[in-house]
């Protein structure tokens, strides 16, 4: 009975805090979750937003490709104004003065032949030109490797996408695990306050020493240096998600999600998913697609070392015409088709040079993709032990902070009683800290292990609004 106005003391200073808190401004806090920080940093990514551009670079040069498909068009036309020249002479012819017989008043003459020369030339060209080589050993290759740089930038935007979301999934449960610790640690520095309590009206009646309320003192202590530590923590990870969702808002952040200690129903196999990491990770697609894309571009160049044959057509509309003799100023339209073969000793060493260099690329990129497949056996390897020791985690935690309830909750009786020291209250309460902390890391773990585990695997877990 002698212990009670101590008791009393104790619940006073929570009796303060709780008021001093409803004193306060009311704020209106914003719930978060790890969707709505997924969901909210993958609409406002400027990485996500490059990739985006990336995609539609890729998509705008398999048009290009498209339109090399066409035949040659081109449309011409012309004026000019020529310099006036002498008319050229083909010599004389001679003539009569009028049909019929030579006479005295009907004698030939020697006339110079001369044609006009037009001064305005002006005309109108329609044209076109099928490249018939290209046709059958390039632009099938140009076409196939720009689809497949597509689906290289295609693949590239899923692996930025799935980055980012498991990022700031990552970044919310760092913020998140902040927060739950902070609460451990405001419970801590209750209890440390409550024990020094106990401790000075113990010493005011002889039944400790003052070296147990400096013990205590410096319990208190410490769990204040650790609950400011906690608060600066969540702090600087509340503005790190504020500033990587591009939130203007400036209401405080609380946890929106309830954080059990719940487990995955089942425990995941590594050959399982490993084979479909192999299938699904967009890195590997990214790569095979660039392979396959340096490979018909060295195909592409190899139709460089062949001759070129075109075939073209022409029709001409002018004024005057050359092919019209003499010239007479008057339009005339006149029509041209053939075929040439273009060949050049220089693009034989060019694309076979260009050739090369796009088959070593893709040796290059084979050789990452085989290193990327080894990298990723680990990380899925690391993922699936780390999904497996959070599940007994979990449990481990959860019968370690039962144990150091029951021990709190009976050294704190023993103590109020009068029958036990204060050392082992202390020891009681920091061993109760420890496992509350031990039981908010293993929640926060297994979360985590589940977001490794997606990423490792290339599972894409689009946020749900």
């Amino acid at each position: 009975m002698k212990f009670r106005p101590v008791v009393a003391i104790g619940a006073s200073w929570a009796l303060l805090g709780l008021a001093a808190q409803a004193a306060g401004p009311a704020r209106a806090d914003i719930p978060l979750t790890s969707d709505d920080v997924a969901a909210l940093v993958q609409s406002t990514s400027a990485t996500l937003a490059a990739r985006r551009a990336d995609i539609e670079a890729a998509e705008a040069a398999v048009s290009e490709a498209r339109v090399a498909l066409w035949p040659r068009l081109v449309a011409s036309g012309y004026y000019a104004r020529l310099s006036p020249i002498t008319a050229p002479s083909l010599g004389n012819v001679v003539v009569a003065q009028s049909p019929g017989d030579i006479t005295a008043t009907n004698l030939p003459t020697a006339v110079p032949l001369r044609f006009a020369v037009p001064l305005d030339s002006a005309g109108i060209q329609l044209g076109a030109t099928v490249p018939a080589s290209d046709y059958l050993f390039r632009f099938p290759h140009t076409v196939a490797a720009s689809r497949q740089a597509l689906s290289t930038a295609q693949s590239q935007g899923d692996v930025a996408k799935s980055q980012t979301l498991s990022d700031a999934r990552a970044l919310y449960y760092a913020w998140a695990r902040a927060v739950l610790q902070k609460e451990v640690a405001d419970t801590a520095v209750d209890q440390a306050r409550a024990h020094l309590a106990f401790a000075h009206s113990r010493e005011g009646v002889g039944t400790t020493t003052s070296t147990d309320a400096l013990r205590a003192e410096s319990q208190l202590a410490t769990a204040e240096l650790l609950q400011l530590r906690l608060a600066h923590l969540i702090e600087l990870l509340a503005d790190q998600l504020r500033t990587s969702m591009h939130d203007s808002r400036t209401e405080r952040y609380v946890v929106g999600e309830t954080l059990d200690a719940t487990t995955a129903s089942t425990t995941p196999d590594f050959t399982s998913c490993y084979e479909f990491a192999e299938s699904h990770r967009s890195e590997l697609s990214s790569l095979s697609a660039a392979i396959e894309s340096e490979r018909e571009q060295a195909k592409a160049a190899r139709a460089m070392m062949i001759p070129h044959l075109e075939l073209y057509g022409v029709i001409l509309s002018s004024n005057p015409n050359t092919r019209y003799f003499p010239l007479e100023d008057k339009f005339h339209t006149t029509w041209e088709v053939g075929g040439r073969i273009n060949y050049s000793p220089n693009e034989l060493a060019l694309g076979r040079a260009q050739a090369r260099q796009h088959r070593a690329r893709a040796e290059s990129l084979i050789a990452q993709r085989q290193q990327l497949l080894e990298r990723i056996r680990d990380e899925v390897l690391a993922a699936v032990q780390a999904r497996q020791e959070s599940a007994l985690a979990l449990t481990a935690a959860a019968k370690s902070l039962a144990v150091a309830e029951d021990s709190y909750r009976i050294r704190k009786s023993l103590f109020a009683e009068g029958r036990s020291a204060s050392v082992e209250l202390t020891d009681a309460e920091s061993d109760l800290v420890r496992a509350r902390f031990a039981e908010v890391d293993a929640r926060i773990d297994a979360r985590l292990a589940s977001v490794r585990l997606e990423g490792a695997m290339g599972v894409l877990r689009e946020p749900r609004h």
